[in-house]
């Protein structure tokens, strides 16, 4: 089974393979068996530290970057192999690493406890960004190319002309973002710790929220069917459907419950 049961990331690959990231190490999922990848102290080429944080799939290069509490780990998973990033003043700005994602120019982008980390893939470069409130939580790459920063203060927008990143100045119930996607175009969705779940839409500048029982949202996914699912840091499950309607499902032992209130992770899978 699992390396561990706090499950803190899920990806998808290419070819169907499930990917869990854990605080007790990485987790190859076929369908039938687990294989494990975890840290060894004695070999510095492997997994850098057993508690993950956050994951992102690179679809084109097909490697799972993994953002520990100790830097990053990127599995170039045809090669069997790990390539390092640790933090120090040429390095990552903060071993904790919080978010992941990738740009159009082949950039990565690192979110880390204290500011934003640029890295170029083929020399290993990293470049430091400060940021408002220092925490990444989550990195959008939306449909326009934008750099899209989910922080404790709020919305952040990378200018690549000034090379800085600035404030995006809305009106948010909560100014401690955890997660933001965009699941159509021109419009980002994030859940809010204290704050429920807001919609923004660049193109109208409207700003729309939800609320529930347990606003501390950690993840969010969206459906094919168009329901917005929010997981909680100790209220379970919520759903919202495209009609408007609010679900709640709480923790427990019954088949209809969550077996534990904080929701850490969610993904549709490919099959649906």
């Amino acid at each position: 089974g699992l390396s561990n049961l706090s499950v803190s990331s899920i990806e998808e690959d290419k070819y169907g393979f499930l990917w869990f990231a854990t605080q007790g190490g990485l987790n190859r999922y076929d369908g039938k068996e687990f294989e494990i990848f975890r840290n060894n102290p004695f070999n510095e080429e492997g997994l850098v530290n057993n508690l993950i944080q956050t994951t992102f799939y690179d679809d084109e290069n097909h490697e799972i970057w993994l953002g520990t509490y100790q830097g990053i780990s990127r599995y170039i998973i045809s090669e069997d192999r790990f390539i390092n990033y640790h933090s120090g003043e040429e390095g990552l700005s903060n071993q904790i690493v919080t978010a992941i994602s990738k740009d159009s120019q082949g950039y990565y982008w690192a979110g880390t406890l204290e500011g934003l980390n640029r890295i170029d893939g083929e020399t290993g470069e990293i470049v430091q960004y400060q940021i408002n409130g220092n925490v990444v939580r989550d990195i959008l790459l939306d449909s326009k190319d934008r750099l899209i920063l989910a922080t404790y203060e709020g919305i952040m927008l990378y200018n690549q002309e000034k090379d800085l990143v600035e404030p995006l100045n809305i009106n948010l119930p909560s100014k401690f973002v955890m997660v933001i996607k965009e699941f159509q175009p021109g419009i980002i969705t994030g859940g809010l710790w204290d704050g429920g779940i807001f919609e923004y839409n660049f193109n109208t500048e409207e700003l729309k929220s939800w609320e529930f029982s347990n606003n501390n949202i950690y993840t969010i996914e969206k459906t094919k069917d168009n329901t917005l699912w929010a997981g909680s840091w100790g209220g379970g499950l919520f759903s919202l459907t495209e009609e408007g309607e609010i679900y709640e499902i709480h923790s427990g032992n019954k088949t209809n419950q969550v077996s534990h209130p904080v929701v850490y992770s969610l993904l549709e899978d490919n099959s649906g």
